[in-house]
């Protein structure tokens, strides 16, 4: 059987940035991955992100938290995060290494008022209160993605 072989040279950087050659490539470049998440154009803020992520199935609320800032949202009163959501993340990684496993980025904590799940990245936090102990398929990677892409919202 006859088959044609063609050979795909690598895409670089030079070809990506010409690819994205409008007004605010920058912000596009950007934004690549979370608009990859949320399967939108739009450009990102950490509030944006933040009502984006209370709108993901089984989500009741969220805070973000970059080195900088930390911006909360939630569908109600009750699901919202304490304000000292930033503190978590000091407190989960010396638990972390209490537990020894000091490596650990996502944390699921049960209580007797709810689900908490946390996600760390770097100096990045997402951290969510949900409606049932479980995720939804595909939710908990996009948690993920999003605690890995909110450091390029910083400026």
């Amino acid at each position: 059987a006859d088959f044609q072989v063609e050979t795909v040279s690598p895409v670089n950087d030079e070809m990506l940035e010409m690819g994205a050659m409008q007004e605010d490539s920058d912000i596009s470049l950007r934004d690549l991955e979370l608009r990859a998440i949320f399967s939108t154009d739009e450009n990102f803020t950490l509030s944006a992100v933040a009502q984006k992520v209370v709108g993901l199935e089984g989500v009741e609320g969220c805070a973000l938290a970059t080195k900088t800032k930390l911006v909360q949202a939630s569908k109600t009163e009750q699901s919202r995060l304490g304000s000292e959501a930033r503190e978590m993340i000091g407190t989960i990684r010396n638990l972390a290494k209490l537990t020894g496993l000091p490596e650990a980025r996502s944390f699921t904590l049960h209580t007797d008022r709810g689900t908490v799940s946390i996600f760390l990245e770097g100096d990045c936090c997402v951290t969510v209160n949900h409606s049932s102990s479980e995720f939804r398929p595909g939710v908990k990677e996009k948690l993920i993605l999003i605690a890995r892409s909110i450091h390029k919202l910083e400026d």
